[in-house]
């Protein structure tokens, strides 16, 4: 019978996905940088951004537990997303469905496909040195080929295969 994972594990699950959450809102940051509308920006995403702190501190006076803070600000960022697209809308144009297709959906599915085998070697394999190793393999490889496949477009793909080629080929040519 499988055991609950201790808190460790669950802050670092919880922290890891709070970072995922957070990587699509550096690109607006910066577009929003770029095009000199900064005040009102900081001003939204400050006061929203800010609102982690009151309502973890509500929800400890509730008698939650300490991983509701990563909740609170897993939650509080995702909307910050998009509210920087809003923004991002009103000010330039931004075109949010093509973003949310293009980025977001991109990002969401590596993400989900990557985890798959991942997540069935852990299932099937007892604890131990060679789940570790396998489950680290596994990992890399799903991811690197998800996003190779999934998370890339056609030209990317053939700048990174160039890239790769060119690489091997200095290698060769040194030896």
């Amino acid at each position: 019978m499988k055991e609950f994972p201790d808190q460790t594990v669950v802050f670092w699950q919880l922290t890891m996905l709070g970072i995922l959450v957070d990587l699509p809102g550096a690109p607006l940051t910066i577009l929003a940088q770029a095009i000199g509308h900064i005040r009102r920006y900081y001003i939204y995403m400050s006061l929203i951004g800010a609102l982690v702190f009151p309502i973890s501190y509500f929800l400890f006076y509730l008698g939650w537990p300490a991983y509701s803070a990563y909740v609170t600000y897993i939650v509080i960022y995702t909307c910050l997303v998009y509210v920087r697209l809003i923004l991002m809308n009103k000010q330039i144009g931004f075109p949010i469905k093509i973003f949310l297709k293009q980025v977001i959906g991109r990002i969401v599915l590596v993400t989900v496909l990557s985890f798959i085998l991942p997540i069935i070697l852990i299932n099937i394999m007892d604890e131990g040195f060679l789940r570790l190793i396998s489950v680290g393999v596994v990992s890399t490889l799903s991811l690197v080929v998800s996003m190779f496949y999934i998370g890339m477009q056609k030209s990317e793909r053939v700048q990174v295969i160039g890239f790769i080629r060119n690489k091997l080929y200095h290698i060769d040519s040194k030896e």
